[in-house]
Protein backbone atom coordinates (compact mmCIF):
# COMPACT_ATOMS: atom_id res chain seq x y z
CA UNK A 1 0.00 0.00 0.00
CA UNK A 2 1.07 3.10 -0.73
CA UNK A 3 0.99 6.64 0.79
CA UNK A 4 -2.23 7.95 -1.60
CA UNK A 5 -3.77 4.53 -0.62
CA UNK A 6 -3.93 5.07 2.96
CA UNK A 7 -4.72 8.37 3.07
CA UNK A 8 -7.98 6.79 0.94
CA UNK A 9 -8.03 4.16 3.86
CA UNK A 10 -7.99 6.95 6.42
CA UNK A 11 -10.16 8.74 4.77
CA UNK A 12 -12.80 6.16 3.54
CA UNK A 13 -13.12 4.77 6.87
CA UNK A 14 -12.71 7.87 9.00
CA UNK A 15 -10.23 6.02 10.96
CA UNK A 16 -6.28 5.82 11.46
CA UNK A 17 -6.74 2.90 13.88
CA UNK A 18 -3.79 0.09 13.34
CA UNK A 19 -4.33 -3.61 14.59
CA UNK A 20 -0.69 -4.71 15.53
CA UNK A 21 -0.40 -8.85 15.33
CA UNK A 22 2.54 -9.73 17.94
CA UNK A 23 1.22 -12.71 18.26
CA UNK A 24 1.68 -14.79 21.37
CA UNK A 25 1.38 -18.76 20.68
CA UNK A 26 0.34 -18.74 24.87
CA UNK A 27 -2.52 -16.91 24.46
CA UNK A 28 -3.71 -18.67 21.04
CA UNK A 29 -7.63 -20.01 21.57
CA UNK A 30 -7.03 -23.61 22.19
CA UNK A 31 -9.87 -24.44 19.44
CA UNK A 32 -7.13 -22.54 16.59
CA UNK A 33 -4.26 -25.28 18.03
CA UNK A 34 -5.21 -27.85 16.04
CA UNK A 35 -5.17 -25.61 12.85
CA UNK A 36 -2.47 -26.42 10.35
CA UNK A 37 -1.00 -22.81 11.14
CA UNK A 38 -2.36 -21.81 14.43
CA UNK A 39 -0.73 -18.07 13.92
CA UNK A 40 -1.64 -17.74 10.73
CA UNK A 41 -5.27 -18.53 11.88
CA UNK A 42 -4.97 -16.35 14.95
CA UNK A 43 -4.06 -13.25 13.45
CA UNK A 44 -6.50 -13.76 10.21
CA UNK A 45 -9.34 -14.40 12.94
CA UNK A 46 -7.93 -10.82 13.96
CA UNK A 47 -7.82 -9.28 10.17
CA UNK A 48 -11.27 -10.30 9.08
CA UNK A 49 -13.27 -8.98 12.17
CA UNK A 50 -11.04 -5.47 12.13
CA UNK A 51 -11.01 -4.67 8.84
CA UNK A 52 -13.85 -2.13 8.38
CA UNK A 53 -12.30 -0.36 11.51
CA UNK A 54 -8.45 0.06 10.81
Amino acid sequence: MNRHQLTDQIRNKKSCLCVGLDTDITKIPKHLLSEADPVFSFNKAIIDRTRIYV
